[in-house]
This record gives C-alpha cells, sequence and structure tokens, in this order.
C-alpha cells in the first residue's frame, strides 16, 4: 500500500527577540525621536541625532531571559507514516500532511515555512486552532496546496509560536531534496536459499503428525465479561455480531452536517478515497474471499441538522434521545439495498454524546427495511472526537468482525498512556495488515490453510507460504491450553500488480507500494485470558525489527523456532519445545 510520508527535520531550537515592530528599524534610516528604542531580529536600535537628522543607529545585541524562554507546557509532535530526517525523495507531496502542537497557551499560533538555500520562500502557512481539552490546545497545520520541492538544499523548516502577533520562538533544520532513484527490482520477500540448482529443501512432516485444526481455535476467556458487552473477541467462536464467514458484505459510510459545522470538500474527498481504498484493503486482505462493497452516502443523502451543534449537544449529552435511532431516522433518499453495517462522518470537532441505554451492543436499530445490531452501528462514542477519516480501516473492523482494540488502553499500561507494542503488524494496533489468526476467525483464512502443532518435544518441520499468498498453509500455531496460543507467519511485502488488482497501488507504479521493512517469520502470543483493551496480543518483534530469516533461530516462550531454508514462495521453520 502506497503511503504519503512527511517532510521535517531534526528541530533546533533558536532564541529570536521578544517582539517586531510593525515598522522594523534599519540602522541609518529616519526615525522620529531622539532616545525611543526598537527591539528587531535580535538587536536593540536607539533612534539618535546625526547631523541634523534623527536616525536609527547600529543596534546592539539584546539577550534576555525572555528571548530564551520556550513557551511553557510545549509539545511538538509530527504526524505522518514516516519521517525523515534530513533529506527527501524528489517529487515528494506533503500536502495534507500536518504537524500537531500541544501548549496550556489559548493565545498561540502557530506559523510554518520552508525556505530554499537562497530564502525563498516555498511553504507557508498559518495553523488552525482544531481542539481544546482543559487548558491544552492543540494546533494542526496542513502544508496548502499541491507544493512539491526540488532537487536541491533547503536552508531551514520554520515553526514559529506567536502570541498576539509577538513572535515567541522557533526551530530551524537544514535539509536537502535527493532525486529519486528506482530500485533495481522489487524482491518478494526472502532470497531462495534452497531448490532448483541450490541445496535440496528441507523434508516437511506429514499432514498426520499434526493436531486438526479445531485442535487450535481456543476460546476468548473474556469473552463477553470484559466490559464490551459481548461485542469483541479474539476466539473462537467468532462473537456473535460479527459477520465472519459472510461472503457479501455492505458498509455504508453516514455524513453528518450542523448548521455551524459542515464536512468540507476537503474532508469529502478524503473520505471518497479513504472509504475506496477500504474496500479494497479489506478485499485483499481476505484473499478476494469477500465481497466487500463500501459505500459512502452521496451529498443529496446526507444528514443535515438545521440547527448549531450546541442545540443537539444538551441533549445528546444528558441522554435524553436515542442519538443512533435519531441520526439514522435523518438519512435521506436512501435507496440502496440494505447495509451490513454503518459508521459516521462528522466534521473535525469534539462531540459530547451519551447513548441510551448506554452501550448496549444488543440493541437494535431500524434503518429502512433492515434492522442492525448496535455493534454494527459503530462511531458513536462519549467524548468523540472527530479528526476526519484517520482510522477508518480499524473502525471497520469493529463494524464488520468485532474485531478487539489490540494496543494497551492508558488505564492498563505502566506508563499511563495508550502504547501499542505491535504497531505495524496490526489494522487494531495501528497499522500494517491483519495478524493471520484474525483472517482465521473472520473466515478468509482457511482451516486447510493453518497448521496446528503439536506442544511436544518431537521435531516438527512446517512449510509457510506468505501472508499475501492466495494458496498453501499460512499460519502455524501451537496450542499452550484452553486460553493461551503461540503463532507464527510469514511476513513478506505483497507486489504491486497483487495490490493494484484491489485498488491499493497504480498499475504503472515504480516504486513498491508496500513497504514492510523486513520479511521473515513473526513470531506472536495470543493470551485470551487478558482482557479487551489490555493487549491480549504480544509480538516477539516490533514492527522495525528483523525477522527470522534463512539459518536464523529465536527462543521463544519455551520453543525454539529455526528457518532451515527459503524459496522463491515460502519458508521451511522447524520448530522443537526446549527441555
Amino acid at each position: 500500500m502506497k503511503l504519503r510520508v512527511l517532510l521535517i527535520a531534526l528541530l533546533l531550537l533558536t532564541p529570536l527577540t521578544p517582539s517586531i515592530s510593525a515598522t522594523p528599524p534599519k540602522s541609518g534610516a529616519i526615525c522620529s525621536k531622539a532616545g525611543v528604542t526598537k527591539n528587531f531580529n535580535g538587536k536593540k536600535y536607539t533612534c539618535i541625532k546625526s547631523g541634523k537628522k534623527l536616525v536609527w543607529n547600529k543596534g546592539v545585541v539584546v539577550k534576555t531571559a525572555e528571548s530564551t524562554k520556550k513557551p511553557q507546557s510545549l509539545k511538538i509532535e509530527l504526524r505522518g507514516y514516516g519521517t525523515y530526517f534530513g533529506k527527501l525523495t524528489q517529487g515528494d507531496d506533503f500536502r495534507d500532511e500536518f504537524i500537531k502542537v500541544e501548549s496550556n497557551d489559548a493565545n498561540l499560533e502557530v506559523r510554518v515555512e520552508v525556505l530554499n538555500a537562497k530564502g525563498v520562500l516555498v511553504i507557508a502557512g498559518i495553523s488552525k486552532l482544531r481542539s481544546r481539552s482543559g487548558n491544552v490546545s492543540e494546533w494542526t497545520f496542513d502544508f496548502p496546496g499541491a507544493t512539491k520541492l526540488l532537487v536541491g538544499k533547503y536552508n531551514r523548516i520554520f515553526f514559529g509560536l506567536s502570541q498576539l502577533g509577538e513572535r515567541k520562538d522557533f526551530w530551524t533544520s537544514e535539509f536537502e531534496v535527493i532525486p529519486f532513484k528506482p530500485k533495481p527490482s522489487f524482491k518478494f520477500g526472502l532470497e531462495s536459499t534452497c531448490g532448483g540448482s541450490l541445496k535440496p529443501c528441507p523434508t516437511i512432516n506429514l499432514d498426520s503428525t499434526f493436531l486438526p485444526a479445531a485442535a487450535c481455535k481456543i476460546a476468548d476467556a473474556t469473552y463477553p465479561d470484559d466490559y464490551s458487552d459481548g461485542y469483541v473477541s479474539s476466539g473462537f467462536p467468532p462473537p456473535k455480531f460479527s459477520l465472519a464467514g459472510k461472503k457479501n458484505v455492505k458498509l455504508l459510510v453516514i455524513p453528518v452536517n450542523f448548521a455551524d459545522r459542515k464536512i468540507s470538500d476537503k474532508l469529502y474527498s478524503q473520505a471518497q478515497v479513504a472509504v475506496a481504498k477500504g474496500e479494497g484493503f479489506y478485499s485483499f486482505n481476505s484473499f478476494g474471499r469477500v465481497n466487500f462493497d463500501f459505500e459512502l452516502l452521496e451529498k443529496n443523502s446526507w444528514i443535515d441538522l438545521p440547527m448549531d451543534y450546541g442545540f443537539y449537544e444538551q441533549q445528546w449529552s444528558s441522554g435524553a434521545i436515542d442519538v443512533t435511532q435519531f441520526l439514522l431516522d435523518q438519512v435521506k433518499d436512501y435507496k440502496a439495498s440494505n447495509p451490513d453495517a454503518i459508521t459516521w462522518l462528522f466534521p473535525e470537532g469534539k462531540y459530547k454524546i451519551v447513548q441510551r441505554p448506554f452501550s448496549e451492543r444488543t440493541k437494535e436499530f431500524r434503518f429502512g427495511n433492515s434492522v442492525l445490531p448496535a455493534a454494527r452501528v459503530y462511531g458513536l462514542h462519549e467524548n468523540l472526537e472527530s479528526i476526519g477519516i484517520n482510522g477508518f480501516d480499524h473502525g471497520v473492523g469493529h463494524a464488520l468482525y468485532s474485531f478487539e482494540d489490540l494496543y494497551i488502553f492508558a488505564g492498563y499500561s505502566l506508563s499511563g498512556k495508550a502504547e501499542q507494542p505491535g504497531n505495524g503488524w496490526d489494522v487494531m494496533i495501528g497499522g500494517g495488515d491483519f495478524f493471520a489468526w484474525s483472517k482465521w476467525i473472520a473466515g478468509w483464512l482457511k482451516d486447510e490453510e493453518v497448521y496446528c502443532l503439536r506442544n511436544t518435544q518431537d521435531l516438527q518441520t512446517i512449510y509457510l507460504r506468505s501472508i499475501h499468498d492466495l494458496v498453501g498453509r499460512k499460519l502455524l500455531a501451537i496450542p499452550l491450553g484452553n486460553y493461551e496460543i503461540l503463532l507464527g507467519e510469514y511476513r513478506t511485502n505483497a507486489t504491486n500488480a497483487t495490490l493494484a488488482k484491489f485498488g491499493l497501488c497504480e498499475n504503472d507504479a515504480v516504486r513498491p507500494c508496500s513497504n514492510y521493512p523486513n520479511s521473515g517469520l513473526l513470531l506472536y502470543k495470543l493470551d485470551t485470558k487478558i482482557k479487551h483493551g489490555a493487549a491480549p496480543f504480544r509480538v516477539a518483534q516490533l514492527f522495525e525489527d528483523e525477522l527470522l530469516k534463512a539459518g536464523e533461530s529465536m527462543e521463544y516462550q519455551g520453543f525454539n523456532f529455526m528457518v532451515e531454508a527459503s524459496d522463491s514462495n515460502g519458508i521451511y521453520v522447524q520448530v522443537s519445545k526446549k527441555n
């Protein structure tokens, strides 16, 4: 999948003077009154008499505590799918990328500039106040237009913070835009070490030596009593609201407008792209075995509420009405086939919503001629903060398949903040595709495509195909009991041609659209005794870590896993239990 990147370099704090005059002084320029002083560019200028004229002197450098003091409680977060330190690829497009700034100073605004080596401004703009929580404000800055940088050196990226028009601090960094050079070839998976003219490949165990697939279908010990009202699960059988096994799945995305909060043309365009790519993403992950139909309502069918948001907030925050059913009743002129699930698209902002009855997933809602369980009408939460279309694929995982959140909620983490120990490997953690285990639960992966290994000291040798392969076995599983299991899969990139079939890559794309940093055997463990929100999945290798390649081994959870060899389609894995 093609992911966008964010232009950013290391930030270096540099002091400036605390104020800039509307008419900057210049040495020798005429001034109006002797003795008057002005600060500009780190110097203090004084109006003096020279001959018969009043002129500004040469100025003296001003060093004050204020000029080097950072704004209190200031935090800058650089958002995007990747970060470049010092260099960029020619032609990278910075449209729709943004920077998040948090400060307890509500009067601050953020200005961003990019200048070339000659000091000419090429990108600039001032942030918009997007949201406020307590005494902390957040800003986002969108790089305007489709500005592209050419090859060459740029002497700074400028983040200016100002309060009531007075500049406080700025950060600068040099960086360079380099020519794009396509890779000589795109390699799928690991290099072959056996087969053909190479050494013979290892012999794998007979199917009769493995357990039947049913022996590895462990249950979720916390279901349904994990504070999710029987909504999400990571075990078998799939939760009752999941669409697992259904061959045709229809998702409807419903936009909502208020009199004072409306969905912009930009957000609608972004949503059109996200919905189309989301449909392809789920088709790709299901190996094309499910016919997904994701529909974003046309503008003539949007919900257009006639009053300002504040009017509805008074009702919604008190639980006076059933918000979901109220909104569903406002949809206009929708005559297409009945959806299996619904998600919402709100204008950016915060929303105070109390459902009635609170969080009851078994409640059913009416929509046209269909009745939908609350679990599949997804996207309305207490204290909802809408940030556009971000996280669409993640939300769809909840709505269609009752997939669990796999990150650690702040209440369960030692740091007191949400943590993502497996970020990059699964959409429900915050990135990547889906774990092969989740694909199995959803019915995308067939029983015959799973190795269910014995919990034994005997050597067991298996052959795993890529997680993206349409044929062959793609998941190894070792049951450790009724509620714990060890899992492994062969992670690789997908070819551009494969992704193009699902609308996730251009047919003529030069650069690889798939972006896994490493290929090899990924190991992870599922413990379904861990509640929803406490991360029941734990990975042996983080996203940026090297995965196991041919000739490499790892001891994990009392077992030794060794990749004996690899060929053009898969890897040979030897598994043994330690004494």
